[in-house]
């Protein structure tokens, strides 16, 4: 359904009136989300996990690369039905609602503007809506700061969804919100995956709540992707280091600490990225071949991983 072929986004940035710099925060990220699936994305703050959602919503225009809605491109579909097609849930549902419109205003407003429907019928098709999402017609009419973070969240995914969406991108849609929300948020989402079909792109710095709604999964760092692929086989045997150092760090009774559990320093500028592979001098594995060659992501089993030393990794695991 949604395909995305060597996507880059550069930004320049002016350091000094002559002197500028380049920052990569998208570098080459493809991959394929089929129908009624979820890929998740995940990797720390700064990784390029936003940008990535803010360019698929065309919010940013792509430096180079390809984004394909059913083989065709948007300019080939037009933005505004690309758009119809593909809406967001934001992070912070204090800040992403309008805080002068009531609930009931918020969901009715896309209708308002993509479709020819009466004003009953928005009202009526606002209503069912919200109550599928968890709100009674008798609370749609509050504003947003009469409703609690979950409820908010609610009527945030209501609004990504009034005008039939076949893929929603979630960018940390729970990380707000309290854990006893979180669990009740996400199964919303998958509940309504299935009854609605739709697909997702699910971004979170946290592989543990990534793992629990995804199919595939992409690990990213520094604007590019480092690991891919089904889910069930990144978990269970994760190849690159970096990968290894997210899954080890979520919190477990029974797992055993890896030496990739705490990363070494901080993540790098993307202004001024490392030489060769850019988790090098994070890496406990890393040697001289790394800080002189970027490695490719290549297919190794089920997955992609692009790391030098995925065998012999393999062998450590």
């Amino acid at each position: 359904m949604l395909k995305v072929q060597d996507l880059k986004k550069y930004y320049l940035v002016k350091k000094w009136p002559d002197e500028a710099k380049t920052i990569r925060a998208l570098d080459g990220v493809s991959f394929h989300l089929p129908v009624g699936k979820t890929l998740g994305v995940v990797g720390e703050s700064g990784c390029g996990k936003s940008t990535l959602a803010r360019t698929l919503l065309h919010l940013e225009t792509p430096t180079s690369g390809a984004i394909l809605w059913e083989n065709q491109s948007i300019a080939e579909i037009g933005e505004n039905n690309y758009r119809k097609n593909i809406q967001m849930i934001f992070q912070d549902p204090y800040n992403s609602l309008n805080p002068r419109k009531r609930a009931i205003d918020i969901v009715c407003a896309p209708l308002q503007v993509n479709t020819n429907l009466s004003k009953q019928e928005i009202v009526d098709r606002a209503l069912e809506l919200l109550l599928k999402v968890g709100i009674a017609p008798s609370e749609a009419y509050k504003y947003p700061h009469m409703y609690s973070g979950g409820q908010r969240q609610r009527l945030g995914i209501a609004r990504a969804l009034i005008l039939g969406p076949k893929a929603v991108i979630c960018d940390e849609p729970v990380s707000a919100l309290d854990v006893s929300i979180q669990a009740q948020v996400l199964n919303l989402l998958l509940d309504l995956q299935e009854t609605l079909g739709l697909s997702y792109i699910f971004i979170s710095h946290d592989l543990g709540v990534v793992s629990h709604v995804s199919d595939d999964i992409m690990v990213m760092y520094l604007g590019k992707a480092v690991e891919q692929g089904p889910k069930e086989e990144l978990m269970r045997a994760p190849m690159h280091p970096y990968t290894r150092a997210l899954w080890a760090s979520s919190p477990s009774m029974d797992r055993p600490k890896a030496k990739e559990a705490l990363a070494l320093g901080e993540l790098p500028s993307p202004m001024n990225p490392p030489s060769g592979c850019s988790y090098h001098k994070r890496c406990p594995y890393a040697e001289p071949m790394c800080r002189e060659k970027a490695p490719e992501l290549l297919p190794h089993g089920k997955t992609l991983v692009a790391c030098h030393f995925t065998d012999k990794l393999k062998q450590n695991f």
